[in-house]
């Protein structure tokens, strides 16, 4: 018994696979045959829970062994699965071996168990099982080297499809980069064109402060000529007044004189009736003759005066209307003077501008008025000396008549007719008087009209004046606003230069970058190519391994035949070889 128990541990010891071809050897003709696919199951479940030793392994702890007994459905409790690993645990090693465990399920004994035949031609047996093992290893590694060749050209595959679309990302990265620059490019050029046209608008704005401000000196020089016009009207127009009061005295004087000459003829009619007195009243009619004298003389001299007064002003038009037309001149000619700056003559030509633009209609008009006038007045002096020249010769006509009277009394009626004549004359002369207080008068009021209209222009020239200041205030905002865009427009331009060197820089390194990508794609091509190349030695292999596979079927077939060749040993070769074509390797189509 002893020696049972021995040789059938000489069994447990063998691997899972190696127990399992003794046990179907031993009782393959007893009708183990159709449990052969069982048993190679158990063996497959046996490597699998024996996570240590796996296909190398020959028995299972009682944990793995209760495992076993659930995968079967054979699940018990922990005494009755002990109890039963103890009938199933042959030598009582608590662990459980699959020839014990098939030794307890197949009802045999230790002694069916050893005893059990193995084959009597242990030489084929060992020949099939090299061929098979070589088959095996074959196959392993052909599986290896073609599922590294797979995996590597798989790997370099994607590692090439990587690289092609690295090199293509690449360029477009190099061609949105050229892109880039080509814009960088525009937008620099874009920008020193705006800051050529903001320093060229920049010019032309400090020009245009320029020009506004010497229109605006130019209208602060025409608001103080309006101003100086202004005093000198207003001067004129107390002239004036002082003219026309005396104008009135005149005629007050005359007014006094044409009484009294109606006294004087009175009296020249009482001398027909009373001789006696006709001396004494031809004294009286003398000294108002003299005094009438006087006052007509007071009167030409005003009337003189008047006229050299007139003479001053239109002396004074005349010289006002020689400046304008000398200043127009010589501003026309200074515009036009090529050898004058360009801005002397644009100050010519705005002074000409606004010299022209004054209205010399006025000047003109007061001209001709006080010209009409004057030869009014001409003619009142000429009738005033005419006058005078009478008054004084009735004036000594009447001194003469004054010392014929004493003697000669006849004459009295010849002085009474004088005496008329006299009254007649100054009525005459108050008539004058009268007209020339009239014409006074309207000339005060055109003074004052003049006056006016000449305070309504200085105003108006005093509002110009404040629009051109506020103009020439907004031209030198304008002027800073300007300046602060051709500052922006500068900042603008060297950032722009600044990019372009960047873009430029990174264009360059992309240019790098594609360079490296197409070389790498090229070397991956290269390595590509050895894989595939290692690819048809690897399906070399495979055509090898299927031409032994096929010699190794042929040699299990004619070894099944012959009696002296356990059954399964055979049956077990084959189901490996079986086994392992499920998993031979297969060609791949290349791409």
């Amino acid at each position: 018994m002893a020696d049972e128990k021995t040789q059938f541990a000489e069994i447990t010891k063998k691997k899972y696979a190696d127990q399992a071809i003794w046990f179907l050897n031993g009782f393959w003709k007893d009708g183990l045959e159709k449990e052969a696919e069982n048993i190679w199951a158990m063996v497959a479940k046996f490597s699998e829970l024996d996570d240590k030793r796996k296909k190398e392994g020959n028995e299972l702890d009682e944990f793995q062994a209760h495992k076993f007994l659930e995968s079967l459905g054979e699940t018990q409790t922990v005494v009755q699965l002990r109890d039963k690993l103890r009938k199933i645990d042959l030598d009582s090693n608590g662990k459980m071996a699959l020839a014990e465990y098939l030794t307890f399920k197949y009802s045999k004994t230790i002694k069916d168990v050893i005893e059990s035949p193995q084959g009597d031609n242990q030489a084929e047996i060992t020949e099939a099982s090299t061929k098979l093992q070589a088959v095996l290893d074959a196959f392993s590694e052909v599986s290896r080297q073609l599922e590294e060749q797979s995996r590597a050209a798989e790997e370099q595959k994607a590692a090439l499809a990587a690289q092609k679309q690295a090199e293509e990302e690449a360029r477009r990265a190099l061609e949105d980069q050229k892109q880039a620059l080509e814009a960088q490019k525009q937008a620099e050029e874009e920008a020193k064109s705006a800051l050529e046209s903001q320093q060229k608008a920049l010019a032309e704005q400090k020009q245009a402060e320029e020009d506004q401000k010497k229109a605006l000196e130019a209208q602060q020089q025409a608001l103080q000529d309006q101003q100086q016009a202004l005093e000198d009207q207003q001067k004129a127009l107390s002239e004036q007044r002082e003219a026309e009061e005396s104008a009135r005295s005149a005629l007050e004087a005359q007014q006094k004189a044409l009484a009294e000459q109606k006294v004087a003829e009175e009296l020249a009619r009482k001398a027909l009736d009373e001789q006696k007195k006709a001396l004494e009243e031809q004294k009286t009619a003398e000294e108002a003759v003299v005094k009438s004298l006087n006052e007509q003389k007071s009167a030409e001299d005003t009337v003189r005066k008047a006229e050299n007064e007139l003479k001053a002003a239109i002396d004074d038009f005349n010289n006002q209307e020689t400046s304008y037309k000398e200043q127009c001149t010589n501003l026309e000619t200074k515009s036009k003077d090529a050898s004058q700056s360009t801005v002397n003559k644009s100050k010519a030509a705005a002074e000409l501008a606004l010299l022209k633009q004054e209205d010399p209609l006025p000047l003109r008009k007061a001209k001709v008025t006080q010209e009409a006038v004057l030869r009014k007045v001409e003619k009142e002096r000429k009738a005033a000396e005419e006058k005078t020249a009478v008054a004084q010769a009735k004036a000594s006509e009447s001194e003469k008549k004054t010392a014929e009277a004493e003697a000669k009394t006849r004459e009295t009626e010849s002085k009474a007719k004088d005496a008329e004549d006299k009254t007649r004359d100054s009525e005459s002369k108050t008539k004058e008087a009268e007209g020339k207080a009239r014409e006074s008068e309207e000339k005060t009021r055109d003074a004052e009209q003049k006056t006016r209209e000449t305070e309504e222009k200085t105003r108006e020239t005093e509002a110009k004046t404040r629009e051109v200041e506020q103009k020439t205030r907004e031209t030198e905002q304008k002027t800073r606003e300007t300046e602060a865009k051709t500052t922006e427009a500068e900042n603008k331009a060297q950032e722009a230069k600044e990019a372009t060197r960047e873009s430029e820089k990174r264009t360059a390194d992309a240019e790098n970058k594609a360079k490296e990508a197409e070389d790498a794609t090229k070397d991956a091509e290269a390595k590509t190519a050895a894989v595939e190349e290692q690819r048809k030695k690897v399906e070399e292999a495979l055509k090898e391994s299927e031409l032994r596979v096929r010699e190794a079927e042929e040699f299990l077939e004619a070894a099944k035949k012959k009696d002296t060749v356990p059954n399964g040993s055979i049956w077990w070769m084959q189901r490996e070889l079986k086994e392992a074509q499920k998993y031979k390797p297969q060609k791949k189509q290349t791409a």
